[in-house]
Order: structure tokens, then sequence, then C-alpha cells
């Protein structure tokens, strides 16, 4: 059973093993996001790598990130769900506004322990319940894009 760590724990782990990458020089590294198990048992992928060299880091990266995989979740935040054979997280991400803050709806769409899509809404909401109910569709949406009928 993997061992449950907090999204900034596993971003900290996977940082420090970046830095004792050549690859993985001027990348940059989006944030940890839950989905319901996949087929190994994981329940978080991080969203994207970024930088001129990024597909050499995730090659450099990629032995340290499968036993990171299989020996760590995160805690489930209860806004996930399965659909078409793919795991679908959103996540209601609060942005500084004038008023405050609002929320926009994170999409991340994982399948076959792949990130197959990442996507945050334009459209912002004043509710966090908003902003899931909204992403929610967004996700159901994009998965149908990808598997077509």
């Amino acid at each position: 059973m993997p061992e449950i760590v907090t999204k900034d724990q596993l971003n900290n782990w996977i940082r420090e093993e970046a830095s004792r990458h050549e690859a993985c020089g001027g990348c940059s590294f989006g944030g940890i996001h839950w989905h319901e198990p996949d087929e190994t048992g994981c329940n978080w992928n991080v969203s994207i790598i970024r930088g001129p060299t990024a597909r050499n880091c995730m090659e450099a990266m990629r032995a340290f990130g499968d036993r990171l995989r299989t020996r760590y979740n995160i805690h489930d935040p209860g806004e996930g769900f399965s659909y078409r054979d793919h795991q679908v997280a959103v996540e209601a991400r609060p942005q500084r506004a004038d008023s405050g803050f609002v929320y926009v709806a994170q999409v991340v769409i994982i399948s076959g322990g792949q990130l197959r899509h990442f996507d945050t809404s334009v459209q912002e909401f004043a509710t966090p319940g908003e902003a899931i109910a909204v992403g929610g569709e967004i996700g159901r949406r994009r998965v149908d894009e990808i598997v077509g009928p």
C-alpha cells in the first residue's frame, strides 16, 4: 500500500532529483494533480514539464518518477472520477481578483498512467463548487474528444 504524502513533498523530491540531471537544466515542473488510481494504483501525476530539454529531462527522470508513483500517493480531494477508461481530476484553483478571489477549473485527464490532457478554464467562478461542476463537464467533453464516438 503506497504511503500518503503531500503534494509539496512530491514537488520537493522531484525538483531535488531534477537538479542532479544536466538534462533538466532550465526545465520547470507543473503541479502535482490527483486523479483516481490508475492501473498501477498511483493517484497522481505531474501536470507538465516545460523547458528547452523537457523531453530529455522526462527520460532522465522516468525511473525516479516510476519509483515515486509506486511508493507514494496523495490525499484524495474527492474531486475526481473515471469516465470512459480515463481518470479525470478537477481542481478549483483560486485566482486573486479585485473583490478577493475567484476560481478557475483545472482539469487533468490520465489514461494508461500517462497525462492525456491538461486544461484550465478561461471562465472565472464565484465559488469552488461552480468551478468543480464546470470542470467536470469540461473533463467529460475532452475525454469524448480523445476517445471519439
